[in-house]
């Protein structure tokens, strides 16, 4: 078995979502306050939108991801150490 192949395997991708789910949810709730009205419909009022910040939900999606794997990691580490799951 090569040697990615392992790392992959350690990393256990199946897990991710359990990462990636809140940091997409919390972004999906911070983008729907950006949206913004003032006055109302019958005055004239007008609706102000401002931009989401995609360089923040990157940084926290690859620090969830990393978080993530890291935990996986460091959980097998501690597996091995003591004898279990094997």
């Amino acid at each position: 078995m090569g040697a990615l192949r392992i790392w992959l395997m350690a990393a256990r991708p199946r897990t991710l979502p359990a990462a990636i789910s809140p940091v997409l949810v919390g972004s999906a709730a911070a983008a729907s306050q950006l949206i913004t009205t003032s006055g109302n419909s019958e005055t004239g009022g007008f609706i102000h939108i401002e931009f989401f910040d995609w360089l923040n939900f990157v940084a926290a999606l690859v620090g969830a991801i990393f978080i993530q794997i890291g935990t996986n990691l460091a959980n097998d580490y501690s597996d091995a150490k003591r004898g279990a799951d094997t």
